[in-house]
């Protein structure tokens, strides 16, 4: 009301008052809405006023005593015209006043708001800062968040005393989703239980992530225009360090996957054989390029006191962690059998793998080539069982060399496959590669494998030299080859040469 600024006019309204007077009144009263703001001259108790002057833009008016000529109406109209102004002035400017206040709080809000936001890193300490913060800025008693990110499960927080159900905020969450215009608001037909009012706004985050801030029960009034603003400035304010959280947990998560793969790598180069245990009558070399940080080929040699010289080479179809995982369920039981050695025959080790393994792998829809030689040097024979390995190169002295065929099947196919041994006479000089598909199958920049019949030609190339440096020949054509090119598949291989 204007007639609260009265009193920073006085003056002027006596000024006012006076000079009306000097025109041939006797006393003026000022009123606003009919109730009396002001008299001048005071104490005077004039009956019937002679001029009635109004202000179009207010209900002020002023009542004017004495002997006023009515040629003065449009000055006395003008000069109440000029108070009035006055008085809206002062109204607007301490309107004006406490709306910068108002924007000076929000912003220190804001401000501090953000400061909090900066010291926090953990996603739900965020969501709970923002229902706080949402609550003490609109004067509000409700606030929840929600955040989804890759349709994974939502963290849902809320603040203490809302009481809602999860099923009533993935509701109301689903409902604005199909519908950003579903703020509810003041719109009481469909505000949920125990709510008087409500918003809901989008917390800006990145494509693949949808966050959602919901606020109700302002405690005076509705929302409006202004809460709106605010409550857009700090989802704003929490997307972006919403966004930082993630970004953070998601390098977290990225180191940790980086550590736990170093570590199953090392543990992998562990089960890996360097150096093989001697033998003899035979020079025996390998070696495994694992096609990522793990992978899924697996070989191993055993020799003990007082029986023959075993080794094993296998491939599990498919490659990275999966493979590593069923590459150490198979080394073990390959080697748990040879060392323990009750059999006599490659084809009982390859046997009992294929049960060990043949349930697990059915469920799972994968298999494994193997193949597993048992040297005699009395007899210098080699007797092995191949099932579905290869490729296998016999390269017997002053001969081509050449590809032996697998005479079983892999293991994991088939529960009561009998798997079959057979026998060669092995020669000085003579050289056996056993390798898994992924020295063959490696590819140049044109996309054209290495092959078999390059293979066996780098291996006669190579034939005088040891085990080792046939082995290391052989995986440095296959380099050059392929140029550097990223492997497709792991290369895995045992060479064996016969002194």
């Amino acid at each position: 009301m204007l007639a609260d600024y009265f009193s920073l006019h006085q003056i002027e309204f006596e000024t006012l008052a006076k000079s009306i007077i000097s025109l041939g009144a006797s006393s003026i009263r000022l009123f606003e809405n009919n109730n009396i703001i002001a008299v001048f001259p005071p104490g005077v108790d004039d009956v019937s006023p002679c001029m009635i002057v109004s202000n179009a833009q207010s209900q002020v008016r002023m009542d004017i005593y004495g002997s006023l000529d009515e040629r003065w109406r449009n000055t006395t109209e003008t000069l109440l015209g000029m108070f009035v102004s006055l008085l809206t002035s002062e109204s607007e400017m301490e309107g004006l006043t406490v709306a910068l206040i108002e924007i000076q709080d929000r912003l220190v809000a804001l401000y501090e708001l953000n400061q909090a936001a900066r010291h926090t890193i953990g996603i739900t300490d965020l969501l709970d800062l923002l229902c706080t913060e949402a609550c003490r800025l609109l004067n509000a008693s409700i606030s929840f968040t929600m955040l989804q990110v890759n349709q994974n499960q939502s963290i849902i927080r809320q603040i203490k005393g809302s009481e809602l159900t999860q099923e009533e905020i993935i509701d109301m969450t689903t409902r604005y989703q199909k519908d950003t215009n579903y703020r509810l608001c003041d719109d009481c037909d469909d505000l949920p239980r125990g709510f008087s009012n409500m918003i809901m706004l989008s917390i800006p985050v990145r494509d693949e992530v949808f966050a959602l801030l919901g606020v109700a029960n302002k405690r005076i009034g509705d929302f409006g225009a202004p809460d709106i603003k605010l409550a857009h400035a700090f989802c704003d304010q929490i997307g972006a360090q919403l966004e930082n959280a993630l970004l953070f947990e998601e390098g977290l998560a990225t180191t940790r996957l980086e550590t736990e793969m170093k570590l199953a790598h090392n543990i992998q180069l562990a089960l890996i054989p360097q150096d093989f245990p001697t033998a003899k009558g035979i020079e025996i070399f390998g070696a495994s390029i694992p096609a990522y940080q793990v992978g899924g080929d697996f070989m191993d040699a055993v020799s003990l006191p007082d029986h023959p010289y075993a080794f094993y080479l296998g491939d599990i179809a498919g490659k990275g962690m999966s493979a590593a995982l069923l590459m150490t369920m198979a080394r073990t039981i390959a080697h748990s059998a040879l060392f323990n050695m009750p059999y006599s025959r490659p084809d009982q080790v390859m046997h009992r793998l294929n049960i060990d393994l043949q349930d697990d792998f059915s469920k799972i829809g994968v298999f494994a080539t193997a193949f597993i030689g048992i040297w005699d040097f009395e007899t210098r024979t080699l007797s092995f069982t191949n099932a579905g390995q290869s490729p296998i190169i016999y390269a017997p002295s002053g001969h081509e060399p050449e590809l032996l065929m697998a005479a079983d099947i892999p293991v994991g196919i088939m529960e009561k496959h009998q798997y079959s041994t057979q026998t060669m006479t092995l020669s000085s000089g003579d050289v056996l590669l056993v390798a898994t598909d992924g020295l063959p199958e490696a590819q140049d920049c044109d996309k054209k494998m290495f092959g078999y019949e390059k293979l066996k030609e780098t291996i006669h190339q190579l034939r005088d030299m040891s085990a080792q440096e046939i082995c290391k020949g052989l995986l440095n054509e296959i380099s050059k080859f392929s140029a550097d090119l990223p492997q497709a598949d792991d290369q895995t291989l045992i060479i064996l040469k016969v002194l």
